[in-house]
């Protein structure tokens, strides 16, 4: 797969020299993708802006076809970064993209609320062939997906929505001195302020399906931030393949991410955003962890679940068991689940749902027949266990935003 960058006017600015070389170190080849977000980020001042110029060049794999030379579009956006830069930027000798991230410069907000910071201005965080740039009404060709995994040939695959339909931007906001990454979208239209959606992603991080449904709540009126939780680890764009991303994420304490999410509460409801109520949406590893943040989080409006266990975690970290704490559900909760989940049988929802009813919120839990594990994920053939189902996942997203108007509108 190669990707077309194009050549934009250079913006003078001190930090352009050290971009560009990172920019044709990564063409080629010689950096990693965790060499690269380190220095970006000690050269721009914020991992966000790191993250937002890897997917500008490409981020997926440092195989693609270079540009005519290195002022592109990636260094240009770069450079915008650092010249909006508010702090002087750490010293290129950190020793870990998590010590880099803490580099970024941040202020806090009169009430004490975080403030983000964002990622280049004007620029959209994902400018590769994928998911996230697609235009409306296209479809992913047969045989690939849209960050270019295989795909058998007559799957379905739902159109996304572009970047350029909503305000989109790579974030980072505060969670005590640690920089928590999040792909921030917000609605074009409107005077707001606007209701907010959490998203959380599958156990292989911010992927760009992750960024697409985050795109999509913006599209329906709402700001929608898509938390990256491997942040500490430099982000899941620091990670080689999705498999090393997944290892690293089954290692995130149920208590760490809980804290994420109270922190990222905070973040859409102070005066720098202003976001009268707050919902979760959480999908595979991050359906389990919406229905333990129902339980333990702080100031939810509400929250939907799509296949997320609802029994004890797979590891030793996940020590929340969404059935035994059901009594201390603390928002209205709705549920998409498959007949044909291998790792989840209806009557383990039907326990899940019957636990809740004890703590007096709203439910509404559906299980899809002929669906399996995943099946909202359009970026995944089905196989029929596992996979997307575009009926399925039709209804479950009709659903999701009914849930969602009824109670943060």
């Amino acid at each position: 797969m190669t990707t077309t960058i194009s050549r934009l006017p250079t913006a003078p600015n001190e930090n352009e020299p050290e971009v560009q070389s990172l920019v044709a170190a990564w063409y080629a080849g010689t950096i990693g993708r965790r060499d690269f977000l380190m220095r970006a980020t000690a050269t721009l001042g914020s991992l966000a802006a790191a993250t937002t110029l890897l997917e500008s060049c490409g981020g997926s794999s440092p195989t693609v076809t270079p540009p005519p030379a290195p002022t592109t579009a990636a260094t240009t956006a770069a450079t915008r970064a650092a010249g909006s830069a508010a702090a002087p930027a750490a010293s290129p000798s950190a020793a870990s993209p998590s010590a880099a991230a803490t580099t970024a410069p941040t202020a806090a907000a009169a009430s004490g609320s975080p403030v983000a910071t964002a990622a280049p201005a004007g620029t959209t965080a994902a400018s590769s062939v994928s998911a996230a740039t697609r235009p409306a009404g296209a479809s992913v060709a047969s045989g690939t997906t849209a960050s270019g995994s295989a795909v058998a040939s007559g799957s379905g695959v739902a159109t996304g929505v572009p970047a350029d339909a909503v305000n989109a931007k790579m974030i980072q906001y505060k969670n005590g001195t640690t920089d928590i990454i999040a792909y921030e979208a917000r609605p074009k239209s409107g005077t707001g302020p606007f209701p907010a959606i959490i998203v959380i992603h599958e156990n292989t991080g911010l992927t760009d399906h992750i960024k697409d449904v985050t795109r999509r709540v913006a599209k329906e009126g709402y700001i929608g931030l898509g938390i990256d939780f491997l942040s500490r680890d430099g982000g899941t764009m620091a990670f080689n393949t999705p498999q090393d991303a997944t290892a690293a994420i089954n290692k995130v304490a149920d208590e760490q991410m809980i804290s994420d999410v109270n922190a990222a509460i905070t973040y859409l409801t102070g005066s720098g955003v202003g976001a009268p109520k707050v919902g979760l949406v959480g999908f595979c590893l991050g359906g389990r962890w919406t229905l333990v943040s129902a339980e333990k989080a702080k100031g939810l409006g509400a929250a939907v679940a799509y296949f997320g266990f609802p029994s004890g975690g797979t590891n030793a970290t996940q020590t929340v068991n969404p059935i035994k704490e059901a009594a201390s559900l603390t928002c209205p909760l709705m549920g998409n689940y498959g007949a044909a989940d291998p790792g989840i049988p209806p009557a383990m929802v039907q326990q899940l749902q019957q636990a809740l009813q004890a703590s007096g919120k709203p439910l509404d839990f559906k299980v899809f027949d002929g669906t399996g594990h995943a099946f909202n994920n359009d970026t995944r053939p089905s196989n029929g266990n596992v996979g997307y189902n575009p009926t399925s996942a039709l209804d479950a997203w009709t659903r999701t935003l009914g849930w969602f108007k009824k109670y943060l509108t």
